[in-house]
């Protein structure tokens, strides 16, 4: 296992920064019945915020031209744009996303590959509602595919945790002291190690 103290909730790399996120399920593909956020940090204050957005024929509520800029509002007195968008069965599809403040395009603040099951900008996915346990997240399936079973076997095994990163939202000391615990109990030492049915 792999922590990054950036993998979560990534830094802006350069300022401004949009995310899109999943407000229902964080970490988490959006599906329909659930509420997708987009927000840029660090962008000029009281300022045009615009987007284009384009999605495969018959497939999403975009059209094909990547060229038109949607108007979507404007930053706030900080330079900040926070928009809700709840999804419904018309929007399922794949759709490429860039995003602009007074017509420069904004960086994006993606979550890192260790979150893979959450939604990365340009290109993300609305999904229709999945039963439970059928769209699980990549890290959570192995080859063949496990999810939606009655039954699911997880081996409980040794990883040592490793982490970088910058964040100012977490204190290296207290990332530490997280790891080291981990580390402690996921120890061979401690026979932590079992079969759980799941």
């Amino acid at each position: 296992m792999c922590l990054a103290t950036t993998s979560a909730y990534a830094d802006c790399p350069q300022p401004p920064c949009v995310k899109l996120t999943n407000l229902t399920i964080p970490l988490a593909g959006i599906e329909v019945g659930q509420t997708a956020r987009i927000q840029i940090t660090g962008a000029a204050p009281n300022s045009p915020v615009t987007f284009t957005c384009t999605s495969p024929p018959g497939g999403g509520a975009c059209g094909t031209d990547g060229t038109i800029q949607y108007p979507a509002g404007s930053t706030d007195g900080v330079g900040t744009f926070i928009q809700d968008y709840p999804e419904n069965s018309s929007n399922v599809g794949e759709y490429t996303e860039v995003w602009y403040v007074n017509g420069a395009q904004v960086n994006f603040d993606n979550y890192s590959n260790y979150v893979d099951s959450a939604p990365q900008l340009p290109i993300f996915q609305i999904y229709q509602t999945q039963p439970a346990g059928n769209n699980c997240p990549t890290y959570l399936t192995a080859p063949p595919p496990q999810c939606g079973d009655t039954l699911q076997l997880h081996k409980w095994i040794w990883q040592p945790v490793t982490y970088v990163g910058s964040s100012s939202l977490v204190q290296p000391p207290d990332v530490d002291a997280a790891a080291t615990e981990w580390n402690n109990v996921q120890s061979p030492r401690n026979e932590l190690r079992r079969w759980w049915a799941i």
